[in-house]
């Protein structure tokens, strides 16, 4: 069976709590097993630090790997993790979603939201407010455009999704 793997997140902070609620959900699709990766012994709840840090960057690498190698693996989920505290055990990325387009030598990457009526692709991720009216650009929207009507379409069986711009 195909399986959706879950990074915990940081182990001290809410990740944990956020997946147990998000397991209990009714609405968790019927053809896929869920596997959670992370382990919540090693932080303390509401203090990350370097323990906790270098779990979760274990946990993606293992969800990165297992993405790679093992063909029952369909998407990735990822908990909540602390930035600062990753960067002190080496992650050299802004966010989850560049350490995985790096890992699969992605060079065209968005991040995006999606649910069953709505999906918004983000044009800007991991920035400060204030640098977002300088780093938009028509090609920016165009490239986030194109990414999101891939995403979309490829998501449909019938291939006849409907994108609003």
């Amino acid at each position: 069976m195909r399986r959706i793997l879950i990074t915990l997140g940081d182990p001290a902070g809410i990740g944990p709590e956020v997946i147990d609620l998000a397991l209990q959900s009714p609405d968790l699709p019927k053809d896929f097993t869920i596997e959670v990766i992370g382990d919540r012994s090693c932080g303390i709840p509401g203090r990350p630090d370097e323990n906790s840090a270098s779990e979760s960057h274990r946990a993606l690498r293992e969800a990165a790997w297992k993405l790679r190698d093992d063909p029952e693996v369909a998407a990735i989920v990822t908990g909540p993790v602390s930035k600062s505290q990753l960067e002190s055990d080496g992650f050299r990325f802004p966010g989850q979603t560049e350490f995985f387009a790096h890992s699969f030598n992605v060079k065209q990457v968005g991040m995006c939201l999606t649910g069953p009526t709505l999906t918004v692709g983000l044009a800007t991720i991991h920035i400060p407010i204030s640098e977002v009216p300088t780093t938009l650009s028509p090609q920016l929207i165009e490239d986030t455009g194109a990414l999101l009507a891939s995403f979309i379409l490829d998501r449909r069986k019938d291939n006849k999704g409907k994108i609003t711009v």
